[in-house]
This record gives structure tokens, C-alpha cells and sequence, in this order.
């Protein structure tokens, strides 16, 4: 981590990544604006599952801005992230990369490009990409001394074993045949959640907040689980929940109104996600025989869980119960 940790540093000061200092060495601190507040379910969530469990709630780390940061406004907690920061105080390429890329005067922003494959002279060298316009389904080459791939993951497997070449038969960079194996994926299991009783009440919370609270990994630290390697996170969300409560309540009239107004509860949610290991069999290929929608060869995944993912999914579950059952 010591390695990456500079251009990490470098992303974070430029993105705006709110979040709190823990000291933590498997969940290692950055270059963070302030984090946000924790909630009093937080608070309290965080005073039993210390005090019981000796696991740590933190407020989670995101890219929502909590104070001005270049020339971005900080988030106003209206809690509507999904539906677009209208003063952008959240990092996104539209508001952040794109226009610090044009301000450069070197870009040229070609939108409605599929990308087939990454092209290459006689001597292997890379010279830029194929792709084809979405819309008049026209092929193009554009020209590059340097190809950044940044498609995600089985997109930028897909481009790479699609461009294959007389010297470059199985793709690009697999000459070791490792392209697309090994697949790994964070995995979830279903999660719990409750009402804290304490936190029922009648004042509406003034504001939202766009992020929740985690519980850092904390198996195969200290001492070792022989059960599986690795290990797993929690998440923890908590809010009013408005009206879902009404359906809990008998009565009808004024009198009902004022109930559902006057017993606002507090939901808490608690989720996990877990860590794959890599196995040479899950893997992304081309599909010899299916296409999408421009002609390429679209990818074909094939990947299962194996006994570890099984064992960890296990422990997930009975972790989320009993931390949920301390809260009662």
C-alpha cells in the first residue's frame, strides 16, 4: 500500500474525499476533507457493538464534498444524490474530470463511440482504438501514442481479448493466457434490519446524509479464523422511515393522523460484503457466438462461488444477527 499510497493521495485531493482519520492498518487513512457527522443511531450503534463486540463503526468515507473544495460547492444534505447534484458537490466526471481535461485545451470529447478493439503496428505497438459510432453504426479508427483503458472491468477484458492479432493471437497482454481469469467480486448476503425505540418521535430529521456508517473488516487480523482467509465489511444505514410505519397503526380519522405524525421510527439497516478469492476458473471470454448490438462479440462470463464464499457468507449472517439483536 505504501507504493500506491502517493497517487492515492493525488486522486483524493483532486475528487474530494470526506472522511475521518481512524488509525486503522486494514482500512488505512488518506488525504480527506472533514467527515460528516454521525447520526445519534450511529452513536449509539457504535457505543454497543464496541463495547460488546470490540468492532469499530466509522463514518463512511465518500466523495460528497463537506466544505468548498475547488471551486465546488459542499454538499447541502438534501439526500438526492441519484438524481444529480445541481451544485456539484459530488465528484463526477461532467463536474470534475471533464472540464479540468478541456481547460487543458488538448481534448477532444468523442461521444457515441463503441470501442471493438485496441489496434497495433507490425512491431506490437499500440496506435490507437477501433470503435463504431452508436448512431450511424459507422467504423472509425482514432489515433493515439497512448491507450488508457478504463472500460471496467469485463468491458476493458472484453476489449483486450478482442485485439487479437497475427502477434498477439489470444488478445492483447495475455500472452501468459490470464486475461479474464481470476474473476473476483465484492458478494453480498442478505441483511437485517429494525427499529430503534429510543430514537421514535415526533420532529421529522431536518436533513439528509449521503452516506452511511461501515464496520471495517476485522476477521484474520489479530487471530486467525480457521473457518476461511480474508474477510468481510458491514454497512450501516439509519433514517426516519416515513410512513412506512402508518401500516402499524390501528385507527382512522384525525386521530390516526396524529399517531403516524407523533411515532416517527428510526430504521436501522445492517448489510455485508465479502471477499472472493481468486480461482483460475472463473473467468470472462468471448462468446464465439453471440454479438451485441454493433457486431462485436459481446463477453461471456463464467464464474461460481466456491466454499470459501459459502463459509464467509455464513459468518456474515450470524454476525449481522447477533449485532442487530445487541441494539434491541
Amino acid at each position: 500500500y505504501r507504493d500506491l499510497a502517493p497517487y492515492y493521495d493525488l486522486v483524493e485531493g483532486f475528487i474530494g474525499v470526506c472522511g475521518a482519520h481512524d488509525n486503522l492498518p486494514q482500512f488505512p487513512d488518506g488525504n480527506f476533507l472533514p467527515p460528516m457527522k454521525m447520526s445519534c443511531a450511529d452513536l449509539i450503534a457504535r457505543n454497543v457493538f464496541e463495547k460488546k463486540f470490540r468492532r469499530k463503526l466509522i463514518i463512511d468515507r465518500v466523495a460528497n464534498l463537506t466544505v468548498e473544495h475547488r471551486g465546488h460547492a459542499p454538499c447541502h444534505y438534501c439526500d438526492e444524490c441519484q438524481r444529480g447534484c445541481f451544485t456539484q458537490s459530488y465528484f463526477n466526471s461532467p463536474a470534475f474530470t471533464l472540464p479540468a481535461a478541456t481547460a487543458t485545451g488538448r481534448f477532444t470529447l468523442q461521444s457515441d463511440a463503441v470501442v471493438s478493439h485496441v489496434l497495433t503496428d507490425d512491431r506490437g505497438k499500440v496506435r490507437g482504438v477501433y470503435y463504431v459510432d452508436r448512431l450511424t453504426r459507422a467504423h472509425r479508427e482514432a489515433e493515439a501514442k497512448v491507450v488508457v483503458l478504463a472500460a471496467s472491468t469485463i468491458e476493458s477484458t472484453r476489449i483486450l481479448l478482442h485485439s487479437a492479432s497475427p502477434r498477439f493471437p489470444q488478445g492483447l497482454a495475455n500472452s501468459s493466457g490470464a486475461l479474464g481469469r481470476y474473476l473476483m467480486d465484492h458478494f453480498t448476503v442478505r441483511g437485517a434490519s429494525g427499529i430503534l425505540p429510543q430514537l421514535t418521535r415526533a420532529e421529522r430529521d431536518p436533513t439528509g446524509r449521503p452516506c452511511g456508517a461501515l464496520i471495517p473488516r476485522y476477521q484474520n487480523l489479530e487471530t486467525e479464523d480457521k473457518r476461511f482467509l480474508r474477510g468481510y465489511r458491514f454497512d450501516f444505514y439509519n433514517g426516519q422511515e416515513l410512513y412506512g410505519q402508518a401500516f402499524q397503526i390501528a385507527g382512522f380519522g384525525s386521530e390516526f393522523k396524529h399517531a403516524v405524525r407523533s411515532r416517527i421510527p428510526t430504521r436501522v439497516y445492517l448489510g455485508a460484503q465479502g471477499e472472493c478469492l481468486p480461482r483460475f476458473e472463473n473467468h470472462v471470454r468471448l462468446d464465439k457466438d453471440k454479438v451485441d448490438a454493433w457486431g462485436i462479440p459481446v463477453a461471456h462470463i463464467d464464474a461460481t462461488y466456491g466454499e470459501h464464499e459459502q463459509a464467509q457468507a455464513r459468518a456474515m449472517a450470524q454476525d449481522i444477527n447477533e449485532m442487530l439483536e445487541a441494539l434491541k
